[in-house]
């Protein structure tokens, strides 16, 4: 009776993805350009110091838009990918910015946290419950 491991790994893709999609992504998608260009601003960090508005809009899609695919299991891998990718980004930014709330291992360790398990499920894959489409 408790050994699904199929129904475990959807009960994760619903948690997080829902997690990340209502609290998070959404957050992005309506929060406007001074919200993405804040998001964005993450990149030069990287190198990558042009372009902060496209960067945080990549953000908001990879977080809304990924964390869908994510729970329906449809282009998992490349959705658990990409919210790896943008949560490594925000390690990154958390543990760069000047000291204050959201700095430092403090400020990281809810985007630590989701990157853990966005590469989890990356190594797991999706499980058997996923939304099949026709072809």
């Amino acid at each position: 009776m408790f050994n699904n491991p199929d129904a475990g790994l959807f009960l994760v893709r619903l948690g997080i993805g829902l997690n990340v999609l209502v609290l998070s992504g959404w957050a992005k998608v309506t929060g406007g350009e001074a919200l993405l260009h804040q998001v964005g601003s993450a990149m030069p960090s990287f190198g990558i110091p042009w372009m902060p508005l496209v960067w945080g809009a990549l953000a908001a899609f990879a977080e809304a838009g990924g964390s869908i695919l994510l729970i329906l299991g449809v282009s998992f891998r490349f959705a658990a990918f990409l919210l790896a990718f943008t949560m490594a980004v925000a390690v990154t930014a958390h543990l760069g910015m000047p000291p204050g709330p959201y700095a430092g291992w403090q400020g990281a360790s809810h985007a630590l946290t989701n990157l853990s398990i966005y590469l989890a499920l990356l190594l797991f894959g999706p499980g058997k419950y996923v939304l099949k489409l026709k072809k």
